[in-house]
């Protein structure tokens, strides 16, 4: 398995370095070329708009009444649950409890939680924000959806230099379901 995501991760290395080109400018577009030879595959978000390239090397973990009563949606891991990915759908609160369901607001919560480098940005056409959480070694996207609700995507662990650009073409492939 770790031969399969050192491979994985490293015919992925030459798209990373695009999107981090066009990530300067905070917008990111995927180019499914890249992908196109890989094992893995897209697949839709049922009830949740979007769709996403997910690698084979990941497979989805059943999830616990607590985690589905959070918010989580949907978690994927290796084989050996070395690297994990985790979609989850919540409306975020600011500390007196009140919603907050616009970007602006957003960004300006997630510090006082632990984030850092949170950034606005557009990835395939969707506006959405950044950001890192450097203890958790976790990195991840955020979505605003219609209702107001956060559409959140986390990976982990970043500190692994294989897992990262596998993460980086994921966050790239994240779009509108046609």
């Amino acid at each position: 398995m770790t031969k399969k995501l050192l491979s994985l991760a490293l015919a992925l290395l030459m798209l990373t370095a695009s999107c981090a080109a066009l990530a300067e400018e905070n917008v990111i577009v995927f180019d499914e070329n890249s992908v196109a030879e890989l094992a893995g595959g897209f697949y839709e978000l049922q009830g949740l708009g979007l769709q996403m390239w997910i690698p084979d090397a990941l497979v989805g973990v059943e999830l616990t009444d607590e985690q589905i009563e959070a918010g989580y949606y949907a978690t994927f891991a290796t084989e050996d649950a070395s690297c994990v990915f985790t979609i989850g759908s919540m409306t975020l609160q600011d500390g007196a409890g009140n919603a907050l369901t616009d970007y602006e607001s957003i960004a300006a919560s997630l510090p006082e939680g632990g984030a850092t480098q949170v950034e606005q940005g557009v990835i395939n056409g969707l506006a959405c924000l950044s950001f890192v959480y450097e203890e958790q070694s976790t990195m991840g996207v955020l979505f605003v959806a219609d209702d107001g609700s956060a559409i959140s995507f986390t990976f982990a662990p970043m500190s692994d230099e294989n897992y990262l650009p596998i993460a980086s073409v994921m966050v790239s492939s994240i779009m509108a379901v046609e």
